[in-house]
């Protein structure tokens, strides 16, 4: 997970930003399946996903992320 967040990091310096949130998106899968051990890096990624959607105009998917954060026992 951490090797795809470095990956989509570069991937938005050099403003590639979808790449960046498919990069992210994968990283995240790889943190719901260690939810448990890494809540706080779930949410940071989740929270970084909602900036590219943000950055990229898909505000309604971003406002979609946004209410899962914000549910109970998300973070």
């Amino acid at each position: 997970a951490t090797a795809y967040e470095a990956l989509a990091q570069v991937e938005e310096e050099n403003a590639c930003y979808q790449e960046a949130l498919r990069l992210q998106k994968r990283a995240g899968r790889v943190w719901e399946t260690l939810a448990s051990e890494h809540m706080p890096e779930l949410v940071r990624n989740l929270e970084r996903q909602v900036a590219l959607l943000e950055l990229l105009g898909e505000n309604q998917e971003a406002a979609f992320l946004r209410e899962q954060l914000a549910a109970p026992g998300a973070s």
